[in-house]
């Protein structure tokens, strides 16, 4: 796809592991994201997330006496509960170099604002 700007643009669905490695490695330059309400309490998001999602896992460890911040995380990205809409909030995490993210009256981003500011040209002081 190709944004009025001029920008070119591709959607990719990736399982977790493989778009946590993208990120880490610095191969993407904008990713979507969903997540529930912030909590004051990690383990309590995550918790959330999987209610939210139909998922009982975090109430299954809770008999069990043992969920863990470490256990929920591993769990979450592993098994990448299903969210539905009602609860989640929409994030945008992109590079510094890319300008203008944000949102339209639907909760899209709005592509057509994009742009990427990059150093200037000739040693940074605006000249050629």
């Amino acid at each position: 796809m190709k944004t009025p700007n001029g920008l070119t643009a591709s959607f990719t669905a990736l399982e977790p592991r493989e778009l946590a490695r993208r990120v880490a490695a610095g191969q993407c330059d904008l990713y979507l994201g969903q997540l529930v309400a912030p909590s004051p309490d990690a383990l309590h998001e995550y918790a959330a997330a999987f209610a939210a999602g139909g998922d009982r896992w975090p109430v299954k460890k809770l008999e069990d006496g043992k969920l863990t911040l470490e256990a929920a995380a591993a769990a979450f990205a592993e098994r990448l509960p299903v969210v539905p809409l009602f609860h989640r909030a929409v994030r945008a995490h992109h590079r510094t170099i890319v300008r203008g993210v944000g949102f339209d009256a639907l909760g899209r981003i709005a592509f057509a604002d994009l742009y990427l500011f990059a150093a200037p040209a000739g040693g940074g002081d605006g000249g050629p």
